[in-house]
């Protein structure tokens, strides 16, 4: 699993960004590669400067919610495997239960990016071919892509 070129450096700020555009540049990275709630939510934070710091996160949270209930997205689990020498990896990917979905969205440690740090299980967002498929073609009507 690799981070996405703007998730490797989540740290940059891009003042002034739209919300379509953040929501647009989010799904480009979900087609490139799977993204951590915390990583959703650093992004937000940096690139939806127009708005109070709480409420980005809150349009994170909302855009995720939205995407599942659509059918474009899915969450999964995975657990942090300590290897020797201080090295780490990730374990197999766990689809989250439904019923668990929304406990999970609503746990602000899961999006929280220094305290995912030390967190033993880390969530995730991967696209799915639906949501694949649809954004492409609403992308296309947007002008997003060709033809």
């Amino acid at each position: 699993m690799g981070t996405s070129r703007r998730s490797a450096n989540a740290g940059e700020h891009r003042d002034g960004r739209t919300e379509q555009e953040f929501v647009d540049n989010l799904m480009l990275d979900l087609l490139e590669d799977d993204l951590g709630l915390w990583e959703i939510d650093r992004l937000a934070r940096n690139e939806l400067a127009d708005l109070p710091d709480k409420e980005r996160s809150q349009r994170a949270r909302g855009l995720l919610s939205d995407w599942l209930g659509r059918g474009w997205v899915n969450l999964f689990e995975r657990q942090m495997i300590y290897l020797p020498g201080n090295d780490a990896e990730f374990g197999p990917r766990m689809a989250v239960e439904p019923a668990r979905v929304a406990r999970v969205l609503s746990d602000n440690s899961v999006w929280d990016y220094d305290a995912i740090q030390d967190a033993p299980t880390r969530f995730f967002v991967r696209i799915n071919e639906r949501g694949r498929t649809e954004f492409r073609e609403d992308g296309r009507r947007r002008g997003l892509f060709r033809s």
